[in-house]
């Protein structure tokens, strides 16, 4: 069996920067090699499947969401099973390392702050594979806008004023520190601060991965 990451954090967070360092640094490691890893698959949630385009899509502006606030939950969960069997498993199965940007706790997180039940939304996700590790970058909401301030100006948080932006992700925030605390739909949480750079990131990430890849050896061998 393989090895489920998945990358979460408030938008500014730097998820992408990082996941790609991580994966750079996972392909040159010793990770992918036996006896651990056969190979390594990347994905992002929203995906661009069938579902996740039109969520994509509604995020953007490019289409028009319903006025069903459980809209966005139900092609979010579409989205995911899609990923869940064409993605996640057969390449778990597989024996390889899975990394996602954002995966169950981004739609926990967001929509819970945008008022769904936070309990619906759990029910509706506590049937997929949990993540092995979830790496969650903590950064300053302020200073996450100030990164991404022409692309945030695109999405749908381009209607909120900027106070508004500031207290809707701090909110995120702050859901997505209730799931660690509460150890929440995964095996592991590690916390990175995201001002540091990512060189920095990416080294503990890998001791982490190298850590869990380590202790999964030695329960196949007792």
């Amino acid at each position: 069996m393989g090895l489920f990451i998945t990358i979460e954090g408030i938008d500014g967070s730097g998820k992408t920067t990082f996941a790609k360092a991580l994966i750079d640094a996972i392909k040159k490691s010793e990770l992918v090699k036996s006896p651990y890893y056969t190979g390594i698959v990347f994905g992002r949630e929203p995906s661009d499947g069938f579902y996740g385009s039109r969520v994509r899509n509604i995020l953007s502006g490019n289409i028009k969401a319903t006025s069903w606030p459980w809209e966005k939950a139900l092609l979010f969960a579409l989205d995911r099973a899609e990923d869940v069997d064409i993605l996640i498993k057969p390449n778990l199965a597989k024996n390889k390392i899975v990394i996602l940007d954002r995966y169950i706790h981004s739609q926990l997180a967001y929509q819970a702050a945008e008022g769904l039940d936070l309990n619906i939304l759990i029910s509706l996700n506590k049937e997929f594979p949990q993540p092995d590790i979830v790496f969650f970058l903590d950064i300053d909401p302020t200073s996450a806008l100030e990164r991404v301030k022409d692309r945030i100006n695109k999405t749908y948080l381009g209607k909120l004023t900027i106070f508004e932006r500031i207290d809707f992700l701090s909110e995120v925030s702050n859901n997505y520190k209730k799931f660690i605390e509460k150890r929440l739909l995964a095996k592991h949480f590690v916390i990175l601060d995201a001002s540091n750079p990512v060189n920095i990131l990416v080294n503990e990430a890998i001791k982490m991965i190298r850590k869990m890849a380590n202790e999964i050896l030695k329960s196949k061998e007792t």
